[in-house]
């Protein structure tokens, strides 16, 4: 069996994979670390853990990345994902598996970029879908023609059997890195904007002094925050953040990422939705605004305390040919975060230690689609099969319509050529192209 393994791609093909990941189309809880991202300290993004507030961001400063086209683009990972659903079971996850149509480089790792039997797979989940759909129109009224169907009713019907789709429409996320900033706390306990300071030790424990601008000594003070995988839906990156984060530039240089604020402050209630559902930490997601703060006024405050020596703005260069970077005390602030950024938060990276993101082989994506969809044939065969017994009239109910389905399937899995049909314009089956407001991670 092929073994994935980070080591086997080279610097080089990072470019092509980030380009390709790029490039990939959608046609259409909570995300784990996997054990290699725990052990490696890696953290994402809770909207949960920051409902209702406001959070100070600093977004590093990631080497600069080129589209297919030589376009330089600033750094961020585009994932294809499919939720995967219990087959015949109504709204039962059972996790995520990500779409590796299309990347490329890969190949060292076991990977073609075809998608595996990921593709053939998605489309058998939207002909059980169809003959779900088919199958509920003719039990309840006596045909499956959508023109003489009331139109709400069978979008309804539709609506219901997405329920049970084994696998689900290909949603994009996008993926980039950010530090959580502490602040000080307003006096309501609220956070703010204002970053907070924290002395700056040495080796031995001692705080660290420095002269200010008039050359009085003090101690040296420092930011403090968590860095950590930051997931946007489709919507939100396009309407909320696209923009925003394209106004980073790549540079040779650390220290010269830009704070910003994530406002999730929720502005108000939906009206006549179900609060079991719709709960803080979706309202949050859905109110989030973002605001990249170049504003006079900040940028003040922070080349204040830059030049009273309290914080360096950084400016090392960042060689990654080194195996270390050593740079000075009044470099440490910000460029320390786009150093460990650029060491641990990469599309690689992601792809081995974020679960949802996690990149299979061919083989074991193959495997475990297989695992969980082995009878997918014989349920479309036998939801086929009770669907020309409707249409001949021969229509069974309750009890009746399980025994002779489970008789169907049984037939098929002694010989699968016994149920075929002559296959009918299927012009009748929905194609509904999801369009979901898949929120950040709670």
């Amino acid at each position: 069996m092929a073994k994935l393994s980070r080591n086997a791609l080279q610097k080089s093909d990072l470019s092509a994979l980030v380009s390709s990941m790029n490039q990939q189309k959608a046609k259409g809880g909570t995300s784990p670390l996997t054990d290699e991202g725990k052990e490696r300290g890696i953290n994402v993004f809770r909207v949960g853990d920051h409902k209702n507030q406001v959070v100070l961001v600093y977004i590093p400063c990631m080497p600069q990345m080129f589209d297919v086209d030589g376009n330089p683009t600033k750094y961020h990972a585009k994932v294809i994902t499919h939720g995967m659903n219990r087959l015949g079971a109504k709204d039962a996850y059972i996790g995520t598996i990500r779409s590796t149509k299309g990347l490329e480089g890969l190949e060292s790792m076991g990977i073609s970029g075809t998608g595996g039997k990921l593709p053939d797979y998605q489309a058998k989940a939207w002909d059980y879908k169809n003959l779900r759909d088919t199958h509920d129109m003719l039990i309840d009224f006596g045909t499956d023609d959508r023109t003489k169907i009331d139109e709400d009713k069978a979008k309804n019907i539709s609506k219901e059997n997405f329920k049970y789709m084994p696998i689900s429409n290909a949603e994009e996320s996008f993926w980039f890195p950010i530090v959580v900033v502490e602040t000080v706390p307003k006096k309501d306990g609220t956070p703010s904007l204002t970053p907070k300071l924290f002395e700056v030790l040495d080796e031995n424990g001692e705080p660290v002094k420095v002269k200010n601008a008039k050359g009085e000594w003090t101690t040296k003070k420092t930011y403090q925050g968590q860095l950590c995988w930051y997931k946007a839906s489709q919507k939100t990156w396009e309407e909320r953040l696209q923009k925003a984060i394209e106004t980073v530039g790549a540079s040779d240089f650390v220290g010269e990422g830009l704070f910003a604020k994530f406002d999730f402050s929720i502005k108000e209630k939906e009206d006549g939705k179900n609060n079991a559902v719709v709960n803080d930490t979706m309202r949050s997601a859905n109110n989030l605004q973002i605001e990249i703060l170049t504003d006079e006024a900040f940028l003040k405050r922070r080349n204040n305390a830059v030049k009273s020596g309290l914080v360096a703005k950084g400016g090392l260069t960042y060689n990654e040919d080194e195996d270390t970077n050593e740079f000075s005390i009044d470099e440490e602030n910000l460029g320390k975060w786009d150093i460990e950024a650029r060491e641990l938060y990469d599309a690689i990276s992601l792809g081995f230690d974020v679960r949802q993101c996690q990149l299979l082989t061919d083989e074991d994506l193959n495997k475990e689609l297989d695992k969980n969809y082995k009878d997918l044939d014989a349920h479309i065969a036998r939801l086929q099969v009770e669907c020309d017994k409707l249409r001949s009239g021969q229509a069974s109910t309750g009890a009746q319509v399980t025994s002779s389905m489970d008789s169907a399937l049984e037939s098929y899995r002694e010989d699968p050529k016994a149920l075929e049909t002559t296959k009918e314009d299927d012009s009748a089956g929905v194609t509904v192209d999801e369009i979901e407001d898949d929120l950040e991670i709670e």
